[in-house]
């Protein structure tokens, strides 16, 4: 039928317009005239990266998942405004590889690890911010409802 074809074709183009960033990679640089500073960059990762590791200081469990972010965070760092720190990122997405794979053994070196890395991004330039809302992304709450 032509009208089923037709009414397809128009969600899917209503659909591509109302959920354009549905599963793309959030950037983590700031667009302006800050786009290639490397203390701009380096502060949105350090940031990101100290408030997920704290996060899995805190909740061993997540560690393997917070991992996984943090290695997306850092992946491409080869091709961001990163100056003389290339080794400290580098660090940073090998470090998460290493900490995923701990993460998945259940290793009692998990939290050695992860103290290693909070140190490592502490140490990247820029200022380090809170991130409010960002700290608890892809996070869910449970026992709100019985807590009331």
């Amino acid at each position: 039928m032509p009208s089923s074809g037709l009414q397809r074709l128009a969600f899917g183009l209503i659909a591509l317009v109302v959920f354009p960033g549905c599963g793309s990679k959030a950037e983590p640089i700031p667009a302006g005239d800050d786009l290639r500073n490397p203390d701009v960059y380096g502060s949105q990762i350090k940031s990101r990266a100290v408030a997920w590791l704290n996060q899995a200081k805190t909740h061993p469990d997540r560690a393997g998942s917070i991992a996984l972010q943090l290695n997306e965070l850092v992946e491409d760092y080869e091709r961001q405004p990163i100056g003389d720190h290339g080794a400290k990122y580098k660090g940073l997405r090998d470090g998460a590889i290493e900490l995923k794979k701990l993460a998945d053994n259940s290793s009692p070196e998990v939290g050695k690890k992860v103290d290693e890395l909070l140190a490592l991004a502490n140490s990247l330039p820029g200022e380090l911010k809170a991130l409010g809302d960002e700290l608890n992304k892809g996070q869910t709450r449970t026992g709100d409802a019985d807590d009331r």
